[in-house]
């Protein structure tokens, strides 16, 4: 294109999607005498914020011929990666969404997946968002597409909050309603602090500091201690759950959000509690029909009181009794573990001191 700049459509869809299908088949397939590595790619999105005109600059109805274009050329190369997109920002959110499903759907196109992103400094805006992406797919028709959240976080103007607690905490809240709302991938955007270039004039600086470590040196903040429990749930059905409420019911102080799993054998859960309050909060476990037997406990707790990460796992504490009592501190985060000698009948229920929400059923895996 002439005077071309990344955010304007192609001269040429067709050519365009093209060129990205070679890029794909480059690094999908192979190429004859090659060393490198075929990176098997899981997912191929088509997009990435079009609602913008920081990142598209042409017409709605040009950006959905470029998915149609570049859509189906990738459809026939074969390989086992899914297609979709279009990393929405939730800016003008829901009438996008509307358009994009509707002209795939009238036209047949491919779509494994959609995507989309929110950045709020209320966890409950961000859930929000999260809610009405999962009900608008459903209204649509596209219920069993994988649901992507590939982009999340507090407000961008608000870089030098992403480095405390109360980041860390916005994370746990945003993943435990992933979590809860069937998210089947969920990406936090930036590893790493970002260098700005000196001849570059921004809002933050020198340098952005959404990353979970630092840059120079690097070190990790709350927010990369607060994916740890996540990582080790991987693969762990998700047994209960009690969310940040939707911001039409937000209430003060902030009730907790928490989260529980199941691992394997069906003797071992995993329970997180976010509290963002500044008051401390209770939760009762209860383990209905539970069969006779030892519960053995530990707890380990993230917050800014401490050094803003995970501190040991206490020793082990036993009981029998089939209540149990956890109480967070203020602007914490409790990792739970609770083994049970003998597996249980039934899945575990949660009741909070404002707010109650029970899973029967365990709901598929927490899987990325």
């Amino acid at each position: 294109a002439t005077n071309w700049a990344p955010n304007s459509p192609p001269d040429n869809f067709t050519i365009y999607a093209e060129v990205v299908a070679h890029v794909v088949m480059h690094y999908e397939l192979g190429w004859p005498g090659m060393s490198g590595q075929i990176f098997n790619f899981d997912y191929i999105e088509i997009g990435n914020e079009p609602n913008l005109p920081a990142f598209w600059n042409g017409s709605k109805q040009e950006f959905l011929q470029l998915y149609s274009t570049v859509s189906q050329r990738l459809k026939t190369i074969g390989g086992s990666f899914k297609i979709g997109g279009p990393g929405l920002a939730d800016i003008n959110f829901s009438d996008w969404t509307t358009s994009f499903l509707g002209h795939v759907n009238g036209l047949g196109l491919p779509l494994d997946f959609f995507s989309w992103h929110a950045y709020w400094n209320q966890p409950a805006q961000v859930v929000g968002v999260i809610e009405t992406g999962t009900t608008l797919l459903t209204n649509h028709g596209f219920g069993h597409i994988d649901r992507v959240f590939d982009e999340y976080g507090l407000d961008l103007l608000s870089d030098t909050e992403w480095g405390t607690m109360t980041a860390a905490l916005h994370i746990t809240h945003v993943l435990v309603s992933a979590a809860h709302h069937g998210i089947d991938v969920a990406c936090f955007g930036f590893a790493k602090d970002v260098p700005i270039h000196p001849s570059v004039t921004t809002i933050f600086g020198d340098e952005a500091n959404f990353g979970l470590l630092t840059r120079n040196p690097t070190t990790p903040k709350p927010t990369f201690h607060a994916l740890k429990p996540f990582a080790a749930i991987m693969g762990q059905s998700i047994v209960n759950s009690t969310l940040v409420p939707s911001p039409t019911l937000f209430p003060m102080p902030v009730p907790p959000s928490v989260l529980a799993t199941q691992g394997p054998g069906q003797h071992n859960y995993t329970i997180l509690i976010a509290n963002h309050g500044s008051r401390s909060t209770t939760t009762h476990i209860t383990l209905h029909n539970a069969p006779a037997g030892t519960f053995i406990i530990s707890t380990r707790i993230l917050s800014s009181a401490g050094l803003q990460q995970y501190g040991d796992w206490t020793p082990p504490s036993t009981t029998t009794d089939t209540t149990i009592s956890i109480t967070c501190p203020p602007n914490a985060i409790i990792w739970i573990n609770i083994h049970h000698l003998g597996p249980l009948l039934s899945p575990l229920e949660f009741t909070t001191l404002q707010t109650q929400v029970i899973l029967r059923h365990p709901t598929p895996r927490f899987d990325k």
